[in-house]
């Protein structure tokens, strides 16, 4: 299991979906709360999708379609920046 974002995945089962090019992750996430005077369990499934997608591939696709480098900047800043981008 691997932590992100106080919930936990399995990163071993996940499971392809072609057609959109995204990986569905199953995990979980928990918290512990005092509820009328006793301590609340509480256990919810999550589910992560990851886009397959490179931030190079997406660079690469907006340079081709871009007419000169001023909105080719433009274009990235629009599409890249602010957005989570994982690693392997």
């Amino acid at each position: 299991m691997k932590e992100i974002d106080r919930n936990y995945y399995d990163m071993r089962t996940r499971h392809n979906v072609p057609n959109y090019n995204l990986d569905l992750i199953n995990g979980f996430s928990t918290s512990i709360a005092v509820y009328e005077n006793q301590l609340l369990l509480c256990a919810e499934l999550t589910h992560k999708l990851l886009h397959k997608t490179t931030v190079y591939d997406k660079m690469a696709e907006l340079h081709g379609k871009s007419r000169d480098l001023t909105h080719f900047r433009e274009q990235c800043v629009q599409d890249i920046v602010g957005r989570i981008v994982m690693t392997t």
